[in-house]
């Protein structure tokens, strides 16, 4: 790795035009060792690569050791991104992320082709086609897995799992974190996948259901509807409680979860924003002109593996406040901030610069949000038809101004939902 930094340092020159003694973030004595490297490399390495191809695996080598999801993007790439969050691309609907070399499925979108062929949260993909996949950038990953609609695509992943004894044999692969996992062959159809926005349900028991599959500029918008009837549904006293499902979220803009969280949080902090560099925070409040539904009015999240940044948020939110009570895995553990910066030659650097924080100061980076009932024990608790709701109702006594009668029925249909497939 150290090879690799400095070799890419040195790639990074060319894109200057200056006398390196002028260069300010290099001393000469790094000019030197690295104009010596360079040297080695083209007189005796086996590849002819330009410039150009020089100066893209220099920065992504640096901008790989840094973290997961600091990236460089090329004009073409930079193009790329825009017509995927601007609202439909061609492929399978998965968020993937880079981590220690390994692509990881962060989450698969809604209903899209990896959602309904099993591919879940957390799978490592080793190939696509056949092609090894390691080495590549996400960039590159991320072309192999776009395509024309209607053509087919086959995925190798490896799955972490309990592994039964008679499975235990010579198709089992240890993988980098030391979890056994088998290796897993999943094939699909690329197609037109539109991301996933807003849907809502309002049931005749007084349950209304909100669905929200990311945060994109758009969801604002579509959120200012469904304010609007919330606030009609309060007014005729309708509304016995609320189920927010954020499973399978990849996130998205903070901006427009800290938006959406101003319905159902009166005042407070509502997220933080940590610079590890400066030591600074900067604070998100409740705005208290907004709409708020009325806190005696019980509130269910629902989460998963695949719940990612910006969902996370909220739902550290909800948590943090008391707000809700949280139900299914412990979130995905993306808690970073990138930032885009445009490169005078063309394209832009993404670059993680800082944290997020929960209302209650944890970071999420790494660590997720942990649900407050597991998903297990509903279901373990509904199998066994036990009469012993003490621990569960100790759970989810934390309001003590709503209705717990009511509280205790969305949690049994959040169950309901989350048992659901097709959900």
């Amino acid at each position: 790795m150290k090879f690799l930094y400095n070799f890419a340092l040195l790639c990074l020159i060319f894109t200057f035009n200056l006398d390196a003694l002028a260069l300010k973030n290099i001393s000469p004595k790094g000019v030197a060792q690295l104009d010596e490297i360079i040297g080695i490399i083209k007189e005796r390495h086996i590849k002819t690569l330009s410039e150009a191809q020089l100066i893209e695996a220099a920065t992504n080598g640096i901008l790989a050791s840094l973290d997961s999801y600091s990236y460089f993007y090329d004009s073409k790439s930079l193009q790329e991104l825009n017509t995927y969050t601007s609202g439909e691309f061609c492929g399978i609907g998965i968020e993937v992320k880079l981590d220690k070399g390994k692509a990881v499925v962060i989450t698969p979108l809604t209903n899209s082709p990896a959602a309904r062929a099993g591919i879940l949260a957390g799978d490592r993909i080793m190939s696509i086609n056949g092609t090894l996949i390691e080495g590549m950038t996400e960039q590159t990953i991320m072309k192999h897995l776009l395509g024309p609609p209607n053509t087919k695509i086959s995925l190798m992943v490896l799955r972490s799992s309990a592994i039964p004894n008679r499975l235990q044999g010579s198709n089992v692969i240890l993988n980098g974190d030391g979890y056994k996992a088998l290796p897993i062959k999943v094939s699909m159809t690329r197609e037109q996948v539109g991301l996933p926005s807003i849907t809502s349900t309002f049931s005749s028991d007084g349950i209304f259901y909100l669905k929200i599959g990311a945060f994109y500029e758009n969801t604002s918008k579509a959120m200012e509807k469904i304010e609007s009837r919330l606030k009609s549904l309060q007014s005729k006293n309708q509304i016995n409680g609320i189920i927010i499902d954020l499973r399978n979220n990849p996130g998205g803009l903070l901006e427009q979860a800290v938006t959406m969280s101003n319905i159902f949080i009166k005042k407070g902090k509502l997220v933080s924003i940590f610079s590890p560099k400066t030591q600074k925070n900067t604070d998100y409040l409740a705005e208290g002109d907004s709409f708020k539904l009325d806190e005696k009015i019980p509130i269910v999240v629902l989460i998963n593996k695949g719940t990612a940044s910006a969902a996370e948020v909220l739902a550290g939110i909800f948590k943090d406040h008391k707000r809700a009570i949280l139900i299914g895995e412990k979130s995905f553990g993306k808690g970073s901030v990138q930032k885009f910066m445009p490169l005078s030659g063309g394209g832009a650097l993404s670059i993680t610069t800082a944290l997020y924080k929960t209302p209650a100061g944890i970071v999420i980076e790494n660590v997720g949000i942990s649900p407050d009932i597991n998903i297990s024990t509903l279901v373990s608790r509904a199998l066994k038809k036990t009469k012993d709701t003490g621990p569960l109702d100790k759970k989810i006594s934390k309001k003590e101004n709503d209705d717990f009668s009511k509280r205790k029925y969305i949690i049994n249909k959040a169950a309901i939902i989350m048992t659901n497939k097709h959900q």
